[in-house]
């Protein structure tokens, strides 16, 4: 994209500042996770959260994400179909699930609800084993599908995704 995504403007506000106005109606408590230097002055209000292990992608995050409370919902800055009803629909949703996520042809892990004591266990599973990548995460876990409209989860990876 050429600079970080959370800087795009959907409208004429940033996809970081709508991702936290979103989590606050959602009534949510918003955190930025990761290195956050390029987002300073966009949210100041928001506490950060460094990645539990810098250099292995979401997983770092995800591992500062899931270290207190029962569960703890995540979804990517770059996500910005997803909106406040959506996520009291994930956080208000009866599961045993480790993990409450939607699906496409594969698990989107990144707008997701996750079982905080037993995620932290496989991530640190998998961190040992030198395996990073979230699908497979997943599949450590105990998931259920979360029925979500698949338009919600377009992301914008791409220049040309952006509208």
């Amino acid at each position: 994209m050429g600079r970080p995504k959370g800087t795009l403007c959907l409208g004429d506000e940033t996809l970081l500042a709508r991702a936290v106005r979103v989590a606050r109606e959602a009534g949510l408590e918003p955190l930025l996770l990761g290195e956050a230097s390029a987002y300073v002055g966009i949210v100041p209000d928001v506490a950060r959260v460094p990645d539990a292990w810098a250099g292995v992608g979401p997983l770092g995050g995800l591992r500062a994400l899931v270290t207190e409370g029962e569960h703890a919902i995540g979804w990517a800055v770059d996500m910005p179909y997803v909106d406040a009803p959506i996520l009291r629909a994930l956080a208000a949703h009866a599961s045993e699930a480790d993990v409450l996520l939607p699906r496409r042809s594969r698990w989107e892990p990144l707008c997701a609800r996750w079982r905080c004591a037993p995620t932290a266990a496989a991530i640190d599973e998998a961190h040992a084993e030198g395996s990073y990548a979230l699908q497979p995460l997943v599949g450590r876990l105990r998931a259920e599908v979360f029925e979500l409209d698949p338009r919600r989860l377009d992301d914008w990876d791409r220049p040309e995704d952006v509208p």
